[in-house]
C-alpha cells in the first residue's frame, strides 16, 4: 500500500512542537542543518495523514511561482520552455530566475504597501515616494527587518526617510489606530478589544498589553511646521510618562504601566532630572527631541532579532504570500488557542529569518523549493479503505487528551496566581507614582515660571542691546551731523536734522537707563524661582526614590509571570495542536470507517441486485405454471357448466314428462270414476283400457326421463368436483405465484435499503472528504488555492492579453532610439539590468492607471485586513460589460483573440487559448467548448 503511515511516535512530535524553539537551536550544536526547505518539509511530512499528495505538474508549478513571486502568469513562451526542459533542477532554476526579475520587487514591494497601509488614502506622503522607497528597498534586497525599523522610528523629518513616515502620517498620528495597527502588522496580534478590558475571547490578549504598547505612541503627535515655505507634517514625540488604565469591567482596578513590547516586562527608561529630558524641547515649530525616544527604542528593540513575536509574525507572513495562508491564521491572530499548524516549523522559520539577517529573496526562496509549495491542489486517489490503520493511533491520543489538558489547566491556575502577585504589587507602586507625576506636575509649573522669568530676563536684555547697539549709532551718526553743522551753519535744514538725530539719541540713552533700572527686579525674580525650581526637584527625587523600589518588585512579579504566561502558552499550544491533530485522524479515521462500510454495502448491493433478478427470474418463470392452471380451470368450468346444462335439460324433461303422466294419470283416474257410473260403457272402458296403456307407456318414459336425470346429476357431480380440483390447484399457483412475488417485493426493499443506505454513505463521504481536505490544506499536506489579489488579476489580465507586452515593446523601441547601448553596454551586467530596471519602471508607469479599477472593485476597504476573496454582483459586472477589459480582450496586435479568430483549427485554437490564459492545455471536453463557440 503506497501510503504514509500514521508515525508511532506523535507524542514524541507533539513534544517537539511545544519545544519547537529548544529543538530548533539545539540542533544547531549538531551536524550541519540541512537546507531549509528540507526541514520544513521534514516537518510537514512527519504529521501527514493518508496518502501522500503528489507534486504539481509542471506547467501548474510555472503559474504558481510566477504568480507569487512576480504577479504576473508566464508566458506561453515560457511555459514551453520550461516543459521542454529536461534538467532535473529546472523548478529551482526558475525560482531564481523569477527571484532576478524587475518584476519580483515591483511584486515583493505592492505584498509590502498592502501589509503596511492596507490602501489607505494617501495623505502626507505621496502614492510614488511611498511605492518608491518600498521599491527601492525591495530591488536592493534590504533587510526586512531594517525597512520595518525605520517605518517604526521614522518621523517624517529626514528627506531621506520621510516615505517611512507614512505609516504614522497617514493614520492621523492617532495612537490607539497606530497601536492597533503596530500590534496587528508587526506581531500579529488584533488587540484592539482589549483596549477597555482584557479580551472577551481571547485569554491571551491582555489589557496590559494594549497599553504598554499604546504607551510608545502616546507621548507622539501630529506636528505642522514650515519647511522651505510650505506646511509639512511630521510625527513628533515628546518624553513618555506612565501611563494608567483600568476595565470598563471591574471597578477600582486601577493599572499602571510604562512602554512594554509584547512579550518582554516592561522597558527600563533612564532617569533625568527633572526638565533635562530633552535635546531639543518642545516649541512652536520644532521638532521635539527627547533623549530617550520610546519609539526609537521600540523599533531597535522589536527589529533588532530577539523578539519572537515579531519574528514570527515576519515569517508567517512571508509564508502566507507563497502558500496562500499562514501557518497561523487569521495572520493578525497569534495566541495560544490559535497556535501554528506546526510550532516546531514556526520556530524554524524565525529563527531562520533572523539568522538569514531578514533577507526577504532568499527566504521565499527557499519556501519556493520546498514540496510544500509544490504540492497539487487536489487529494490523491483513494486506496482500499483501512480504518484500523489509524484506529490505535487516535485511541492513544484520546488517552492524552485529559494529561495535556490538566497540564494546560495547571499552567494557568499558575499563571493566575503570578497575574494576583504582580498586581498587588502594582496596586503599592501606584500611589508612589501617583506621587511621583503630582511632583513632576509642580517641577513644571515652576519650570514654566522660570521659564517665563528667564524669558523676561532674556527680554529686557535683549531690548536694553538692541537700544544701545541703536543708540551708539545714533551717537555716532548725531556727532557727524554735528560736524557738518559747523561746516554748513547757514543750513537750517541740516541743523534741524542734526538736531533729531541729538534728541533720539538722548531719548534712547534715558530708555536703556530706565530699562536698567528694572533688570535686578527681573534677576531677582528669576533668581528667586530658580531657587524655588532647585526646591521643586527634591520632591521628585524623593518619590522616585520611593517608587524605584516598588517598581523593581513590580518588574520582578512581571518576570514571573511572564514566565508563567510562556508555560501557559506552551501547554495550551500542545493541547490545541493536539486536538487539531486528533481531530483530522478522527476525520481520516471516520471517513475510511465510512468507505469501508460503502465498500461492504457496495458488495451488498451487488448481491442484492442479483437476488432481485433471481427472484424476479422466479416469478417471472412460474407464470407458465399460473396460466395452464388458469387454463385448466377454465376448461373445467366449461365442463362443469355443460354438464350442469345437461342435468338441468334432463330435469326439465323429467318434470314435463311427469307432468303429462300426471295429466293422464288424472284422466284415467277420471276416466274410471266414470266407469264407476258407467261400467258397462264401452266407450269409457275403451278409454280407460287407452289411458292405462299410455300411463304406463308414459311412466315408462318418465323412469327413463328420471334415469337420464340421475345419470346427469351424477356427471355434473363429477364435473363440479374436476372444477373444484382445478380451482385448488389454481389456489396452489396463485399461492406460489404470490409467495414467489413477495420474495421480490422482498428483494426489492433490500435493495433500496441498500442503495439508500449507498447514496447517504456517499453524502457523508463527501463531507468527510472536504472536511478532511480542508485540514489537510490548512495542514499544508494539499497546496492551498488561492484568490488573486487585485493587482494580479489586473497584471495578469495586460499580461495574458498582449497589453503589458505590447507596451514593453515599444518602451524598449523607445530607448533603443533615443538611448541606445553600446557593444560595450550591452557586455556589462550592471547596465544590462539597469537597462532592464528602467524598462520595467516606463512600462509600469504607463499601464499603472488600470490598477486602480481593480482595486475598486476587487479589493477590501481602506485600512481593513487585504487577505480575504469576496465576490460581488459588480465584480461580476466589471469583468463581463466593463469596457476596460472588454477593450484589452478584442483582437489586436497579435493577441489571443486574434490569433484564434484567424485559426483554423479549433484544437489549435483551444490550446493557444488555454496555454495562454491558465499556462496549460485543455482538455478535451474544454477543446469541444472552444469548437462549440
Amino acid at each position: 500500500m503506497n501510503r504514509l503511515p500514521i508515525r508511532p511516535g506523535y507524542c514524541a512530535y507533539l513534544t517537539l512542537c511545544v519545544l519547537g524553539l529548544v529543538a530548533s537551536r539545539a540542533r544547531a550544536a549538531d551536524a550541519p542543518a540541512l537546507p531549509l526547505h528540507e526541514r520544513i518539509d521534514g516537518v510537514i511530512d512527519a504529521s501527514h495523514v493518508g496518502p501522500p499528495v503528489a507534486l504539481a505538474g509542471d506547467a501548474e508549478f510555472l503559474r504558481r511561482v510566477s504568480l507569487d513571486l512576480t504577479g504576473m502568469p508566464p508566458s506561453a513562451e515560457e511555459l514551453k520552455s520550461f516543459l521542454a526542459d529536461p534538467a532535473v533542477d529546472k523548478r529551482a532554476k526558475a525560482v531564481d530566475r523569477l527571484l532576478e526579475s524587475p518584476l519580483y520587487a515591483r511584486h515583493l514591494a505592492t505584498n509590502l504597501d498592502i501589509m503596511l497601509m492596507e490602501r489607505r488614502v494617501n495623505k502626507d506622503v505621496t502614492a510614488e515616494e511611498w511605492q518608491n522607497y518600498l521599491l527601492q528597498a525591495a530591488r536592493e534586497n534590504r533587510p526586512l527587518n531594517q525597512v520595518l525599523r525605520e517605518v517604526l522610528s521614522a518621523d517624517g523629518a529626514d528627506a531621506k526617510l520621510r516615505p517611512a513616515a507614512r505609516f504614522y502620517l497617514d493614520r492621523g498620528a492617532e495612537p490607539n489606530l497606530i497601536t492597533r495597527d503596530v500590534g496587528r502588522i508587526f506581531f500579529g496580534r488584533d488587540m484592539q478589544c482589549a483596549q477597555c478590558h482584557n479580551h472577551p475571547v481571547i485569554a491571551d490578549y491582555q489589557q496590559s498589553d494594549y497599553h504598554g504598547l499604546v504607551a510608545f505612541f502616546a507621548p507622539a503627535y501630529a506636528l505642522v511646521r514650515k519647511e522651505g515655505g510650505k506646511d509639512q507634517t511630521v510625527f513628533a514625540e515628546k518624553a513618555g510618562g506612565d501611563l494608567t488604565f483600568d476595565s470598563v469591567f471591574v471597578k477600582n482596578d486601577k493599572h499602571l504601566t510604562g512602554p512594554r513590547i509584547l512579550g518582554e516586562t516592561e522597558l527600563v527608561e533612564p532617569v533625568f532630572p527633572p526638565g533635562e529630558e530633552y535635546q531639543v524641547k518642545p516649541a512652536d515649530n520644532i521638532l521635539p527631541v527627547p533623549k530617550f525616544s520610546r519609539r526609537a527604542q521600540l523599533a531597535s528593540h522589536v527589529t533588532g532579532g530577539t523578539n519572537r513575536a515579531f519574528n514570527e509574525n515576519i515569517a508567517n507572513r512571508l509564508w502566507a504570500m507563497l502558500m496562500g495562508r499562514g501557518l497561523v491564521h487569521p495572520l493578525d491572530l497569534h495566541h495560544p488557542d490559535n497556535p501554528p499548524s506546526h510550532p516546531e516549523l514556526m520556530a524554524i522559520l524565525a529563527d531562520e529569518i533572523v539568522a538569514r539577517n531578514y533577507d526577504t529573496k532568499a527566504f521565499l526562496r527557499e519556501l519556493a523549493l520546498t514540496r510544500t509549495y509544490q504540492r497539487a491542489i487536489d487529494l490523491p486517489a483513494d486506496q482500499a479503505p483501512n480504518p484500523e490503520e489509524v484506529a490505535s493511533t487516535v485511541s492513544e491520543l484520546k488517552t492524552r487528551t485529559d494529561s495535556l489538558t490538566a497540564a494546560s489547566e495547571a499552567a494557568q491556575k499558575e499563571y493566575a496566581g503570578a497575574i494576583k502577585d504582580w498586581y498587588a504589587a502594582e496596586t503599592t507602586l501606584i500611589p508612589a507614582a501617583a506621587e511621583h507625576d503630582q511632583a513632576l506636575v509642580k517641577h513644571a509649573a515652576v519650570g514654566k515660571k522660570q521659564a517665563d522669568a528667564r524669558k523676561a530676563v532674556d527680554d529686557l536684555l535683549a531690548q536694553i542691546n538692541t537700544r544701545e547697539d541703536v543708540g551708539k549709532t545714533l551717537a555716532e551718526t548725531a556727532a557727524k551731523a554735528q560736524e557738518a553743522v559747523k561746516k554748513l551753519p547757514t543750513e537750517k535744514d541740516l541743523a534741524a536734522a542734526a538736531q533729531k538725530f541729538v534728541d533720539r539719541s538722548n531719548a534712547l540713552i534715558a530708555e536703556v537707563a530706565a530699562l536698567k533700572k528694572t533688570s535686578p527686579d527681573k534677576a531677582a525674580a528669576l533668581a528667586k524661582v530658580s531657587e524655588e525650581l532647585a526646591a521643586a526637584v527634591k520632591p521628585v527625587e524623593a518619590a522616585r526614590a520611593k517608587a524605584l523600589p516598588l517598581r523593581d518588585l513590580v518588574r520582578q512579579k512581571e518576570q514571573v509571570v511572564l514566565a508563567a504566561r510562556r508555560k501557559t502558552a506552551e501547554c495550551k499550544v500542545a493541547l490545541e495542536r493536539h486536538k487539531r491533530h486528533l481531530e483530522r485522524l478522527q476525520v481520516f479515521a471516520q471517513r475510511e470507517t465510512l468507505r469501508g462500510q460503502a465498500a461492504a454495502v457496495a458488495q451488498g448491493l451487488v448481491v442484492s441486485r442479483e437476488a432481485v433478478a433471481q427472484a424476479q427470474k422466479m416469478a417471472k418463470d412460474f407464470e407458465p405454471d399460473l396460466e395452464r392452471h388458469q387454463t385448466v380451470v377454465k376448461a373445467a368450468d366449461q365442463v362443469r357448466l355443460g354438464l350442469e346444462k345437461n342435468k338441468a335439460e334432463a330435469q326439465a324433461a323429467q318434470a314435463a314428462q311427469q307432468k303429462i303422466v300426471d295429466s293422464v294419470v288424472a284422466a284415467l283416474t277420471a276416466t274410471d270414476a266414470a266407469r264407476q257410473q258407467l261400467p258397462d260403457d264401452p266407450i269409457l272402458v275403451e278409454a280407460a283400457q287407452k289411458l292405462k296403456a299410455k300411463a304406463e307407456e308414459l311412466r315408462s318414459v318418465a323412469a327413463a326421463r328420471t334415469a337420464q336425470v340421475d345419470a346427469a346429476t351424477a356427471e355434473a357431480k363429477k364435473g363440479a368436483d374436476a372444477f373444484a380440483l382445478a380451482n385448488q390447484g389454481l389456489d396452489a399457483s396463485k399461492a406460489e405465484k404470490a409467495r414467489r412475488d413477495d420474495l421480490v417485493v422482498v428483494a426489492q426493499k433490500k435493495l433500496a435499503d441498500e442503495e439508500s443506505r449507498s447514496k447517504a454513505l456517499e453524502s457523508e463521504i463527501a463531507g468527510a472528504t472536504e472536511q478532511l481536505a480542508t485540514l489537510r490544506s490548512n495542514d499544508f499536506d494539499v497546496a492551498q488555492l488561492k484568490p488573486l489579489t487585485p493587482e494580479q488579476m489586473c497584471w495578469s489580465i495586460l499580461k495574458v492579453t498582449g497589453i503589458y507586452d505590447r507596451y514593453r515593446q515599444a518602451e524598449e523601441a523607445e530607448l533603443n532610439k533615443t538611448k541606445p547601448l553600446d557593444e560595450a553596454a550591452k557586455n556589462d551586467p550592471a547596465q544590462v539590468r539597469a537597462r532592464t530596471l528602467e524598462l520595467e519602471q516606463r512600462t509600469f508607469d504607463k499601464l499603472k492607471g488600470n490598477v486602480a479599477s481593480f482595486v475598486t472593485v476587487y479589493g477590501a476597504g481602506a485600512g481593513q485586513p487585504q487577505n480575504d476573496f469576496f465576490a460581488t454582483a459588480d465584480q461580476a459586472l466589471f469583468a463581463a460589460n466593463g469596457g476596460l477589459v472588454n477593450g484589452w480582450v478584442a483582437p489586436a496586435g497579435g493577441n489571443v483573440s486574434e490569433r484564434m479568430a484567424a485559426e483554423q483549427a479549433a484544437e489549435k485554437a483551444a490550446e493557444d487559448l488555454y496555454v495562454t490564459i491558465l499556462t496549460r492545455l485543455p482538455s478535451p471536453e474544454e477543446s469541444a467548448d472552444v469548437a462549440g463557440s
